[in-house]
């Protein structure tokens, strides 16, 4: 069970993707792609955005991956800022099919 706040994220090509899970708070999370074929979200307040996502193609130029009727994708805004989505693959055009958006950074850190 994971403490409020928390969530567990896993960047992993075993079918299971448990050998490389970390679980940090949700102001945390970073990201970086490519690292493998598959990503796992748990933990999200949004059932749709849970589960083992598959890499299946590039979008923005970059690796997306797809579960069910949601995707994870990197978008570009006419601002220029590119932000990562949790999505629903049938309401791109719309703001009411994001579930979760987090600016992309250049910068790397470590979680401690």
């Amino acid at each position: 069970m994971l403490a409020p706040g928390q969530t567990t994220v896993a960047l992993d090509l075993a079918a299971d993707c448990s050998s490389q899970q970390i679980t940090v708070h949700r102001n945390q999370i970073r990201v970086m792609l490519p690292a493998g074929r598959r990503l796992k979200v748990e933990g999200a307040g949004i059932e749709a955005a849970n589960g083992i996502f598959e890499a299946s193609g590039f979008y923005d130029g970059v690796p997306r991956f797809e579960c069910g009727n949601t995707l994870i994708i990197r978008y570009g805004l006419p601002s220029g800022r590119r932000y990562w989505y949790i999505c629903d693959k049938n309401q791109l055009e719309v703001d009411d099919g994001d579930y979760y958006r987090i600016r992309e950074s250049r910068t790397c850190s470590t979680l401690s």
